[in-house]
């Protein structure tokens, strides 16, 4: 066994997300700053080295035995980050149902449905395209913060800041 060279032996690495900071910084189209703890690393600003998996060592393996070792691990889905229901303020919700690469979209609110479409999700951008009984069709981008959900909404002509969290 010998010293990771990636960690220097500590098996914490800095969060490549906030570089070290431990907060993301982001201006909004109306120029406020806007600052959150990392979603990464949520705020501890290091995270665990990958090539010793945070124990500060690395030794040599023989082949074989990394062969056995990969095989015998099951491969797990990663859940869908977008699917299910999402709460916004005032009973507002969207929910999103996977349909091959394009999400369901239904929006609503205390009354009820209030619109229909589809999402895409590319990176952590979602982009919602709907129908509205109210607006007619929108278009609406959030970003996707971990268990939460944000954007500017100008459906009314002014932007709106909208937030929804996971149900």
């Amino acid at each position: 066994m010998s010293k990771c060279t990636s960690c220097a032996g500590t098996g914490k690495i800095a969060c490549p997300t906030c570089h070290g900071g431990g907060i993301i910084t982001r201006t909004t189209p109306d120029g406020e700053t806007v600052q959150r703890l990392c979603n990464f690393c949520s705020g501890d600003r290091q995270i665990r080295c990958g090539f010793c998996r945070g124990t500060g060592e690395v030794g040599t393996i023989e082949p074989a035995a990394a062969a056995a070792a990969a095989a015998a691990r099951p491969k797990v889905a990663a859940p869908d980050r977008l699917a299910g229901k999402w709460k916004g303020v005032q009973d507002t919700w969207y929910e999103f149902v996977p349909d091959g690469p394009r999400y369901r979209t239904t929006a609503g609110g205390p009354r009820g449905i209030s619109g229909v479409g589809t999402a895409t999700m590319r990176g952590v951008v979602v982009t919602i395209d709907a129908h509205d009984q109210l607006c007619g069709h929108y278009q609406l981008e959030l970003t996707l913060r971990g268990n939460q959900l944000d954007g500017i909404d100008r459906k009314a002509g002014f932007p709106l800041p909208v937030v929804f969290s996971r149900a």
